[in-house]
């Protein structure tokens, strides 16, 4: 039947079908798919449940997963303040050599360098580690995978009632709109 529509015709009805299912498929939308996207994410957040298997009437529709973020491991450096510039001026001054050999090469990471040449901190800077709290995997969003078999089923059927589906909205509107 739906050979009986010119490739024009067909596509300006698929266009259509496509700005009606859009807003109810949309990802975490105002549609039905984003009021599937909350309700699962609920139950993830409180059970942990993640991939749901979707079945009606014995025929296998696809499958519903939560995608996660990834977790991020807890992680420490070492942090260089300085605490008095006095003294580190100070010991700029008795270790002018080194100062310059250091700020001609890089002049980044400054304290850091000085600790993994001599071991010490320069006088005047203080070091403490910042620690940078794990974060465990959360919810990203959800993702629906269609059944192949059943998707070739949809669309068959859709190819075949594209016509149909044209032929009523024609007596229902007024010609020329």
């Amino acid at each position: 039947m739906a050979n009986s529509l010119t490739p024009l015709q067909q596509a300006v009805a698929y266009q259509a079908l496509y700005g009606a299912l859009g807003p109810v498929v949309k990802a975490n939308g105002d549609g039905l798919r984003g009021e599937v996207d909350r309700e699962l994410r609920d139950i993830y957040e409180a059970t942990g449940a993640k991939t749901y298997k979707v079945q009606a009437y014995g025929v296998t529709l696809g499958t519903y997963s939560v995608v996660e973020s990834k977790a991020t491991p807890e992680t420490q450096a070492v942090v260089y303040d300085l605490a008095d510039e006095s003294a580190l001026a100070a010991w700029i001054r008795d270790n002018i050599d080194m100062v310059a050999d250091y700020v001609i090469a890089d002049g980044e990471d400054f304290a850091a360098w000085v600790v993994g040449q001599t071991g010490e901190l320069p006088d005047g800077v203080s070091a403490h580690t910042v620690t940078t709290p794990a974060r465990p995997a959360s919810y990203k969003g959800g993702q629906i995978r269609v059944d192949k078999g059943f998707q070739a089923e949809v669309t068959r059927r859709m190819q075949e009632g594209l016509a149909a589906l044209v032929a009523p909205a024609s007596a229902l509107l007024a010609e020329g709109e």
